[in-house]
């Protein structure tokens, strides 16, 4: 019995898992009434396995099998709880980590953090849960990922998902006008001097505009209620954000971008003293953006750090600095977050109108194909769990599967 189990342990050590299984397999049948306790190293052994090869229910099974054969086996109860938290059960896995920790407090330290960060995830992508994707934790050196709750099919539409933050480009506004809260699509402009409202090409959508009469319009009372907060932070009727959004314009959008989540955390501290969107940010996977990367030469980079310490300096001279929020207008929080923008950001399109892109049509005779839409830069919450993948399992923006999930 105890050289069967050697035997998997060396198959195990070459990756030779189904072997090992099948070792692990002929220990236990081999096992005498006397030697039960004696099968649960060989039960969490092939546990492992099984979890290795994403087996994760043969892998419970396995687990279950070995606590049943010697409850105080603390490894066995590890293994149960792994498995459990790649299924997305956090709160059978918690109690498998109490009754292992009960046992062997040493063993479970990790994996306790582990399930703690899952729970955390759960209450922060809720949006998921209305989905057939969970985020779940993969490893400690991958981190967070999607993972298919329900079989799919390759090519099947799983999800369609609003940025968090985002801003339309801006030689997109030259030609479109799109709503500043929404994104969605009012008109198409003519090019020449004078406000995007007083350059719509009829026909166009209602709309009505910013309080403080800058460029920017909404498609509703409503919408320019919601987004009105924000809004008057960013409103470029004031001179310094002029400033700071031509200095962005003519460099990178990520700027525009960093301001624009700034600007909410900022409304949401104002307005009520809460975390809601700072916390938004903060699953974001980022880096030190103004060092640089082994790619960038040492002249671009200097050149990036001179507009990136402007465009701070700017920010700071807006309706958006808050002292009480001062460590957010710091080089380094202000680096990490367009680390973050760079790492985690999408393009995107708002949906179109197909009403109105008819009248276009007939009006204008413009082919439908030809009507531009509103285009920008979004941050996407759940698309940043899947974007760091070395061998991604979805298209972003509109998520379809590419490969049949069992």
């Amino acid at each position: 019995m105890e050289e069967l189990r050697k035997r998997g342990n060396d198959f195990f050590q070459q990756g030779k898992l189904e072997d090992a299984i099948r070792c692990y397999d002929q220990c236990v049948r081999s096992a005498g009434p006397n030697d039960v306790a004696s099968c649960a190293p060989a039960h969490s052994n092939s546990s492992l396995c099984h979890f290795k090869l994403n087996q994760v229910e043969k892998a419970l099974e396995e687990a279950d099998s070995g606590i049943r054969c010697l409850p105080s086996h603390a490894r066995s109860h590890f293994r149960r709880a792994e498995a459990l938290l790649r299924m997305g059960r956090c709160g059978e896995a918690l109690k498998s980590i109490r009754d292992g920790s009960a046992i062997d407090s040493n063993m479970f330290q990790d994996i306790s953090e582990q399930a703690k960060k899952q729970l955390r995830l759960e209450a922060q992508f809720k949006n998921a849960s209305r989905t057939k994707i969970a985020v779940r934790i993969v490893d400690e050196k991958s981190g967070k990922g999607l993972f298919a709750t329900s079989s799919m099919d390759g090519e099947q539409e799983i999800l369609r998902e609003s940025p968090l933050f985002f801003v339309q480009h801006s030689l997109n506004m030259e030609a479109v006008l799109a709503c500043h809260g929404c994104m969605s699509f009012i008109g198409l402009l003519r090019q020449g001097e004078g406000k995007p409202s007083s350059r719509l090409n009829v026909p166009h959508n209602p709309f009505v505009s910013c309080k403080e009469d800058c460029d920017d319009v909404f498609c509703s009372d409503s919408c320019r209620s919601i987004h009105e907060g924000r809004h008057s932070l960013m409103c470029t009727s004031q001179k310094e954000m002029r400033n700071f959004m031509s200095l962005s314009n003519a460099t990178t959008e990520r700027f525009s971008l960093a301001a624009t989540i700034i600007a909410a955390i900022v409304h949401e501290h104002r307005e009520n003293g809460g975390k809601k969107s700072l916390n938004d940010v903060e699953h974001f996977v980022d880096y030190d953006w103004a060092k640089g990367t082994e790619y960038k030469s040492k002249e671009v980079m200097m050149g990036e750090r001179e507009a990136f310490l402007e465009s701070l300096s700017l920010l700071k001279s807006t309706r958006v600095y808050e002292p009480a929020l001062d460590h957010l207008f710091t080089e380094e929080y202000y680096s990490h977050l367009i680390g973050a923008i760079e790492r985690n950001s999408a393009v995107f399109e708002g949906i179109p109108d197909q009403k109105l892109y008819e009248k276009l049509h007939s009006k204008l005779k413009i082919e439908l194909e030809d009507i531009p839409v509103a285009q920008g830069l979004g941050m996407f919450q759940l698309h940043s769990c899947m974007n760091h993948s070395c061998t991604p399992n979805a298209a972003r923006r509109v998520y379809v599967s590419l490969r049949y999930a069992p």
